[in-house]
């Protein structure tokens, strides 16, 4: 018997997304500890899939399916149908909702499919090859554990669904069924445990299917990161699991290794995990351990209790987020926050005035995002859409289309426009907001900025407010970046996901490019980056803070740390960019950007002290293949934000005496 699991990722630009095919490999494993005699492999490549059912057809093919592989995933199991009627296609993941109207509509909708897994779905897709071999399967009569399908007549038949005994399941990667995507460089990510205790109705992980924690054994996890230590040639290392932290000394004891294994082999050099919703001394711990390499993450998504309460979101007390942001700032650590724009209850000035709320804490990192409606969560139902009365559009994804047998296929996101509470002009009004708080606490560029004028009495927090509703009259190059940001948020937007695999078919077919789709990522690239445009953007913050009336005094000392401190950190990726600047300032040493240390430091009273501001880390890591000329293209400023990331977009500084 052979068997073909896919969890595709399109090639247009790409890999997309280009991380280790994890949910498969989970699969594969267990299907190959019950059937030794059965063949399996993993799939990443959508047309390498195509020609290996034609060159040797499968009995079973099962899909992993999620928002950036829906319709590329419909596609090759269309195709595969077609050429091959009578293997069995199989979808599971994420986007099959255990909803039954939801996932009835999805079979019905979706016939290139057999079966549905539902959930986690090692003990689904094993109940399915055991019914294969024993010749009942392709009857489509009887209940399958864990699976669904729609029959003849038009009813589901859904069988029991059992949650897998986690120490019954074998590690793909200990049993090297994901070697190859290792050592191809794509992205590894690991699972330490699974669950999440919180239903929050907008995430995947709200399902009840994943409701219950359960955790594999330390020894296990430290294996597979010592095994992926030794095959990748990736210096990233993800951890999916939903709360770092949630499970107290032994989430210690996990990040105690991952920190050991950075500072003796020198990987992982960064690290993406998500840390508890509750704090924790463990979790404090854990922040402490993994800061050289990661970031302390509360993420609140809403501030309005009753919208809060409406998604059933569990968030951190506001007080002690208070405390744990100053905590954070007395150790060094990263801290990082985010709300989502779009939930049921939520306006657009509620969500700014949240913005500026946690912008006021002094929080490190803000990030906005604005709601998606993804398959199989709670708030993409048809009951939800009424309830809240969504309009919803579509924009593509990132990377999302590529060529496959020679046919054009993309994918689109949904995005809520406008609801009960909401219309669509607060959608681009927050849209623009959205732009400047990227570029001000996303990337950090204005994060110190903002916190020093705080420090002196001054509302930082509404920095971000006031420029995106500037109309910069003044700053001719940052007015026609924005202007085009404004448009180019409009043009991204589509009626149907149809109309915007059309839009993609059509610029692809005509040889054209395939705009990127991150746009704030781009435009903050566009005016940070462009030396004529930042120095009209740094202008434009210094006369916002002027006409708030500020002393004479205060104005001096406010264009002091703008000209000496701000602008001489940001790193334009150029090829004569200098290893170390060092710059005087009048700015009182407590106000400098200095880590924790350096202001306890014994420093002699003088007026000027003298800043010495050095290359991060890993900017170094990256200066050669990012390097940009006078006129960078949007893949490349792109590139830059997704590679560097928060973490090597500005000098540190330190005091130089």
């Amino acid at each position: 018997m052979l068997i073909y699991l896919a969890e595709l990722s399109h090639t247009g630009r790409g890999p997309v997304p280009r991380v280790v095919p994890l949910a498969t490999g989970y699969i594969a494993a267990a299907t190959i500890k019950m059937f030794p005699e059965v063949k399996v492999r993993i799939f990443r490549d959508p047309q390498k899939l195509l020609t290996a059912a034609r060159q040797n057809s499968p009995d079973i093919v099962g899909f992993s399916v999620y928002h950036w592989s829906e319709r590329l995933a419909g596609f090759c199991a269309g195709k595969i149908k077609t050429e091959f009627p009578l293997v069995v296609t199989v979808a599971g993941g994420a986007s099959i909702d255990d909803h039954d109207a939801s996932l009835k509509s999805f079979l019905i909708n979706n016939p290139q499919f057999d079966y549905g897994v539902l959930g986690q779905g090692e003990n689904g897709f094993t109940n399915l090859v055991k019914k294969y071999l024993d010749g009942s399967l392709l009857e489509m009569k009887e209940p399958v554990g864990g699976c669904a399908f729609v029959d003849p007549d038009g009813r589901m038949v859904k069988g029991d669904y059992a949650i897998p005994d986690l120490s019954d399941l074998p590690s793909p990667y200990l049993d090297g069924l994901l070697d190859d995507f290792l050592i191809l460089g794509y992205e590894p990510i690991i699972q330490t445990m699974r669950g999440c205790p919180y239903g929050c109705t907008y995430c995947v992980s709200g399902k009840r299917s994943w409701n219950k924690i359960r955790a594999f054994s330390l020894e296990r996890s430290f294996a597979e990161m010592d095994y992926i230590r030794r095959l990748t040639r990736s210096d990233k290392l993800i951890v999916a699991d939903e709360n770092v932290g949630i499970l107290g000394d032994r989430d210690v004891a996990l990040a105690e290794r991952i920190i050991a294994m950075h500072q003796e082999h020198g990987y992982p050099q960064r690290l993406y995990h998500y840390t508890s919703k509750i704090i924790t001394s463990q979790v404090k711990k854990i922040a402490i351990l993994l800061a050289p390499i990661g970031q302390f993450t509360m993420s609140f998504q809403t501030l309005d209790e009753r919208v809060r309460k409406e998604i059933a979101r569990k968030s951190v007390d506001w007080e002690m987020f208070v405390d744990y942001v100053d905590w954070a700032g007395r150790y060094n650590i990263a801290s990082v926050t985010e709300l989502i724009f779009g939930f049921p209850g939520e306006s657009a000035d509620g969500y700014i005035s949240g913005m500026e709320r946690l912008i006021s804490t002094g929080v490190n990192r803000v990030y906005s995002y604005n709601l998606r409606l993804l398959s199989g969560t709670a708030l993409a139902t048809e009951e939800s859409r009424e309830k809240y009365g969504f309009v919803t559009l579509f924009r593509a994804t990132e990377g999302g289309f590529g060529t496959y047998d020679g046919e054009i296929v993309s994918e689109a996101e949904e995005v809520v426009i406008s609801s009960l509470s909401f219309g669509e002009s607060d959608y681009f009004t927050v849209r623009k907001y959205g732009l400047f708080l990227e570029l001000a606490l996303g990337r950090g560029y204005l994060s110190d900025l903002i916190n020093f004028l705080r420090k002196i009495g001054l509302s930082g927090e509404k920095i971000v407010r006031y420029l995106a509703e500037e109309q910069f009259d003044g700053q001719p190059n940052l007015r026609q970046v924005v202007l085009e940001y404004e448009k180019r948020v409009k043009e991204e937007l589509f009626y149907r996901a149809d109309d915007c695999e059309k839009h993609i078919r059509s610029l692809v077919s005509a040889g054209g490019e395939v705009p990127e789709s991150k746009l704030n990522l781009i435009f903050t690239g566009k005016i940070v980056l462009n030396d004529r445009v930042r120095k009209e953007l740094l202008e434009a913050v210094k006369l916002i803070i002027l006409k708030w009336g500020t002393a004479a005094n205060i104005q001096k000392i406010v264009t002091d740390y703008v000209d000496n401190i701000v602008e001489k950190r940001i790193l334009c990726f150029k090829e004569d960019e200098a290893n170390e600047v060092v710059t005087g300032t009048n700015v009182p040493v407590e106000y400098l950007p200095l880590k924790h240390t350096e202001t306890n430091k014994v420093i002699q009273s003088k007026d000027i002290f003298t800043i010495k501001m050095q290359l991060p880390e890993d900017y170094k890591r990256h200066r050669k293949e990012l390097k940009i000329g006078s006129d960078p293209d949007e893949a490349s400023l792109q590139r830059i934000f997704m590679t560097v990331g928060r973490f090597g977009l500005l000098r540190h500084c330190e005091l130089f005496d």
